[in-house]
């Protein structure tokens, strides 16, 4: 009776450590797919930034042209309708806006990143 009994714990702690496991590997594979999605989008808003705080002698449509082709080499899907350049005498601005989807298994995960960068012109 004993062994028994012990066999259908062993039995459920199998399980236990399958379903563990299981859920590990979701966490991993979904990490994998998401953190580069945000690194990415990070490097394009820290690059917008970089041009917003030294636009130099740039067109607004030069502006939106390199933020466009930077975001076209990081595989970020920016419309060119999504990036707003607002260039005065007192201020250079600069916002983002758009969403990434990303597929992790049957789910879609979608995130929205919207972004502006303001500084003074000197």
């Amino acid at each position: 009776m004993n062994g028994l009994i012990f066999h259908r714990q062993n039995g459920r702690s199998s399980f236990a450590n399958l379903l563990i496991l299981a859920i590990v590997a979701l966490v991993i594979y979904s990490a994998i797919k998401i953190i580069p999605v945000y690194v990415n989008a990070y490097q394009l808003i820290d690059y917008a930034d970089e041009i917003a705080k030294y636009p130099g002698y740039r067109t607004v449509e030069a502006i939106k042209n390199q933020i466009s082709d930077k975001a076209r080499e990081l595989g970020i899907p920016l419309d060119r309708r999504n990036i707003e350049v607002r260039l005065t005498d007192r201020e250079t601005k600069i916002h983002l806006s758009f969403d990434i989807e990303v597929n992790i298994i049957s789910y879609k995960y979608r995130k929205h990143f919207d972004k502006t960068m303001t500084y003074p012109r000197f």
